[in-house]
């Protein structure tokens, strides 16, 4: 697995391709990368491992009904990025993506809209403040800067029934403290290099700054993800 570029502050750190599983498997256990704090199933109820489910790479899948997966130990964090998709266009009522088991949260969903509940917390996606989630299975990286203790959850909305997350969970990342923009901007694209870039990497020029840009078509009025290219040696 790649080391993400800012690693001095990071707690912990939870990647789809680190499980090496079968497609469908069930998962018991999601292993933090950088320390002991394991996301682990209880009960009966286990998110589900698929392969290729974005472009290549594989996704922790919830159901939506009962799927949770939480750490034991809790951790004091400034800023969690989290890529992740919601399966449906709005979300159905307050669903948990990350989350303490109790009281705290960086991300939950706000009942039958397409937005993220707190309006106090500078939410963004793919790079931009937004509360917009990652609706209709468009996976987005997610970032929020926040001063939360939690015992780390990834699925459902603390201990509230019928709140939970439907739809896949690839990376999560939290840190001890918010991270500065320079900083932000080198996990940004760390996850875009991880889970979206295809082909040439494409850069767009913001404040002076050449920075790496997400591509997208519109095609039938929705935009899709394109794949660009350029050409070395005559080969494309």
């Amino acid at each position: 697995m790649p080391v993400p570029p800012v690693n001095a502050t990071l707690l912990a750190h939870y990647s789809a391709k680190s499980l090496g599983l079968i497609n469908g498997d069930p998962v018991s256990q999601w292993t933090d990368l950088v320390g002991t704090n394991h996301l682990t199933a209880s009960g009966v109820a286990r998110p589900t491992y698929r392969t290729a489910k974005l472009g290549p790479h594989p996704g922790v899948n919830f159901d939506g009904v009962d799927d949770v997966v939480a750490a034991a130990t809790s951790i004091s964090a400034g800023h969690a990025f989290v890529v992740a998709a919601y399966d449906l266009a709005m979300f159905n009522a307050y669903d948990g993506l990350l989350t303490d088991t109790t009281s705290t949260y960086f991300y939950i969903g706000d009942a039958n809209k397409e937005i993220f509940y707190d309006s106090t917390v500078e939410y963004r996606k793919d790079g931009v403040l937004s509360r917009i989630g990652p609706m209709s299975g468009s996976a987005a990286i997610l970032d929020a800067a926040r001063s939360v203790t939690l015992i780390p959850q990834v699925g459902r909305d603390r201990p509230y029934t019928n709140r939970y997350w439907e739809g896949p969970v690839f990376e999560v990342l939290m840190f001890s403290v918010a991270l500065s923009s320079g900083d932000r901007q080198s996990i940004q694209n760390y996850l875009f290099d991880e889970w979206f870039a295809t082909g040439a990497t494409v850069m767009q020029k913001a404040g002076g700054i050449w920075k790496k840009a997400i591509v997208k078509l519109k095609v039938a009025g929705s935009w899709q993800d394109a794949t660009v290219k350029h050409k070395t040696g005559g080969e494309w």
